[in-house]
């Protein structure tokens, strides 16, 4: 199964894979004993030079019997981080990205850099 945001089925499907489900932020998939949600991050999306900004950007939190690990994909440093806290609790395990960073003028918004990594983490709880 593949978990995909919205605007990116048709893009697995062409390629032949068919057991795809295209979801919204906050939107849960459940699999078995486990709960699949996908939650916002912060970036663009462009998947060719023609769709810029048309499909959905985001993260995942995975529960399962009571420990939560978050997986932050691409992601630049912003509120989303506490409102997923706040929605979902604070996970077990918080894997977040850092690279791509610099230059900050440029990059800031979509990639963080350590020390907004750390302050992700914080804000994940």
């Amino acid at each position: 199964l593949f978990i995909v945001p919205l605007g990116d089925e048709k893009l697995l499907k062409d390629a032949g894979i068919q057991n795809v489900s295209e979801v919204d932020w906050w939107q849960e998939i459940k699999i078995r004993d486990a709960v699949i949600t996908f939650t916002p991050s912060q970036h663009w999306s462009s998947r060719t030079p023609f769709d810029k900004q048309k499909s959905l950007w985001g993260s995942y939190m995975i529960s399962q019997k009571g420990t939560q690990v978050y997986f932050g994909g691409d992601t630049g440093y912003a509120g989303h981080f506490s409102e997923i806290a706040k929605r979902l609790g604070s996970p077990d395990l918080s894997l977040l990205p850092i690279g791509a960073y610099e230059p900050r003028w440029f990059m800031r918004t979509h990639h963080m850099d350590p020390e907004e990594a750390v302050q992700a983490h914080k804000d994940l709880g």
